[in-house]
């Protein structure tokens, strides 16, 4: 027997001439011995309830299938493996007892859950990884997050969510971009710059930027236009500002002010008169109803006021009147007034100083003023006297709307039922873009006008 290996036998009972024998173990199959290193070469089994593997309690190292496995040779070490169905398997790695710390280092390249396992628990746990693909979906170095599903939820904790994609410079993009077989078709976010835009493609590499909100005003603009559909009928109660394409009538609509607002270029807001009034065009060449220009004498804390909608944006510098007889110490000023919904008179907008009626001629007050497209404004006269002014009869008003000169100071008019009341004469004001040698219309005085910039 190897001077490594003992055994012990008792002798008691053994007479002369009664031989016993016994067969020591073998040492290197069988613990015999735990006191020193120990090398299992065969088929080790612990059958008991409750076994235990190093239960030293102070610094120690315990290894499990540690041994260099040499190429092309594959070592399995299983844990828990032979449960049958309905049994229940667990296994812990590391202490259980609240504050004791530690680590599970795997080193394998690959870790495999089977299909069997349903669901992996790590409730407090902050799970750091550089890929994850989820649903199959194969993570990669540009898509290091991949998620094959047919849905996918992020839900709030309690109160709101917000889902954060921040990008390194404002020349960058920051987008969410929609395709079509991994081709891109739509792109929004801020894309380029801070300001947010939306853009489609056709292709995934041509792209036409359909809208976008600048950053620092929250304007939209549409920059290859915006095409509305259009209406069968207009809204039963649209609120100011809302546009609408109306396909029954061909028309473009708008909610401004409280009134609905035909947007074209040749329909500008209608002025609805009062019974009995005058309804005058904003076309024609005098006519039975036409009238040349005459003369108002004015009243005390009167004001004199004819309607002007210009078809586009007028900047004006120069507003002035014409004298024609004058009362000592009489002043007046020009006024314009904004209209309410049904086109009358509303605000003040503008009102020049003392104009001095007290001698005749032009009498010019210096403004700033811009007129806009399609919008009803008064324009007229406050007096503080009997002084006389060049005017409009109350049937003609000057075509204030812009393009060729009018050579005509009267339009036709179209009275309204029953029969209209007698009005006072509008103080006379032409429009006239700066001159640059151009000729004045006829039957326009040069010293009633109101110039213009452009």
């Amino acid at each position: 027997m190897p001077s490594d290996e003992e055994a012990g036998f008792p002798a008691s009972g053994i007479t002369t001439g009664v031989t016993r024998t016994l067969t020591a173990p073998d040492a290197s199959g069988i613990i015999a011995l735990l006191s020193g290193n120990q090398t299992f070469s065969g088929v080790l089994t612990l059958s008991n309830t409750a076994a235990s593997l190093g239960t030293s309690i102070a610094t120690a190292s315990y290894d499990l299938g540690s041994g260099a496995t040499s190429a092309a040779n594959t070592k399995t070490i299983n844990l828990g493996i032979a449960g049958v169905s309905g049994s229940v398997t667990v296994v812990n790695i590391g202490s259980t007892i609240a504050g004791a710390l530690g680590q599970t280092i795997i080193n394998t390249p690959t870790v495999t859950f089977a299909a069997s396992v349903t669901a992996i628990g790590a409730a407090q746990a902050n799970v750091s990884a550089l890929y994850l693909g989820l649903g199959g979906a194969t993570a990669d170095a540009i898509n290091r997050l991949r998620v094959n599903a047919s849905a996918t939820l992020l839900n709030n904790a309690g109160t709101g969510h917000e889902a954060t994609i921040n990008k390194a410079a404002a020349g960058n993009d920051a987008a969410l971009a929609f395709k079509t077989g991994f081709s891109t078709r739509a792109l929004f976010g801020p894309l380029g710059s801070d300001d947010f835009s939306v853009k489609v493609g056709p292709d995934g590499s041509a792209f036409f930027e359909a809208l976008v909100a600048d950053r620092s005003t929250g304007r939209v603009r549409f920059p290859v236009g915006l095409n509305l559909t259009g209406l069968a009928a207009d809204p039963a109660s649209p609120a100011d500002g809302w546009i609408w394409h109306n396909v029954t009538t061909g028309q473009l609509q708008a909610r401004i002010g409280g009134a609905t607002r035909i947007i074209a270029d040749q329909d500008v807001p209608w002025l609805a008169p009062n019974a009995g009034d005058y309804a005058l065009t904003t076309t024609g060449a005098g006519g039975a109803c036409g009238a040349a220009t005459g003369t108002l004498a004015g009243a005390a804390n009167r004001m004199d006021l004819f309607p002007f909608i210009p078809r586009d944006d007028i900047t004006i510098y120069r507003l002035s009147v014409n004298v024609t007889t004058l009362i000592a110490a009489a002043l007046g000023k020009v006024v314009v007034y904004g209209s309410d919904a049904t086109g009358r008179p509303a605000s003040l907008i503008l009102e020049t100083g003392d104009l001095d009626f007290s001698a005749v001629g032009l009498k010019e007050a210096t403004v700033s003023l811009t007129f806009r497209r399609g919008v009803t404004y008064w324009i007229g006269i406050r007096h503080s006297s009997t002084a006389t002014l060049s005017t409009w009869a109350s049937t003609a008003t000057p075509d204030l709307n812009g393009g060729a000169p009018v050579t005509t100071p009267a339009r036709c008019c179209a009275g309204r039922w029953p029969m209209p009341r007698r009005h006072p004469r509008r103080g006379a004001i032409s429009l006239l873009r700066p001159t640059r040698g151009r000729a004045r219309p006829s039957g326009c005085a040069p010293r009633d006008r109101l110039e213009t910039r452009r």
